[in-house]
C-alpha cells in the first residue's frame, strides 16, 4: 500500500509530536508508517494500563492532585484514556532508531 500524501502528511505532524523533529512528506513510506502506528499502538496500550501504577498511600497532597487528578479528570471528561508522558518517552526510545532507519534520516 502506498501512502497518500495527506497520510505522509499526517506522519509528519505525529512524528513531530513524539520527537520534536521535522520530516519531509517524500521521507514517509510504508515501513516508516507502520512502525510509527506500532509506536502509537504502545504508547496508547501503555498509558490504558496506567490506572494499575499504585497511587500515593495515606491522603493526596495538594501536590499530588495538581499534577494528577486534573490530568485524569481531562481524561476522563474527554472520554477516553490520556497519553502519559512516560509511554510516550519509552515508546519513543525503543522505535527512534528503527524510525530513522526507515525514513533514511
Amino acid at each position: 500500500m502506498a501512502l497518500t500524501y495527506d497520510e505522509k502528511i499526517m506522519c509528519v505532524k505525529i512524528w513531530k509530536g513524539f520527537s520534536g523533529e521535522d520530516t519531509r512528506p517524500e521521507q514517509w513510506n510504508d515501513q516508516a508508517a507502520q512502525l510509527l502506528a506500532e509506536l502509537v499502538g504502545e504508547v496508547r496500550k501503555c498509558s490504558a494500563s496506567m490506572h494499575l501504577v499504585p497511587q500515593p498511600p495515606g491522603r493526596p497532597t495538594i501536590t499530588w492532585l495538581l499534577k494528577h487528578a486534573a490530568r485524569m479528570l481531562k481524561d476522563y471528561l474527554l472520554g477516553g484514556c490520556g497519553t502519559f508522558e512516560a509511554c510516550k518517552v519509552f515508546g519513543y526510545s525503543k522505535y527512534r532508531t528503527l524510525i530513522k532507519g526507515a525514513l533514511g534520516a
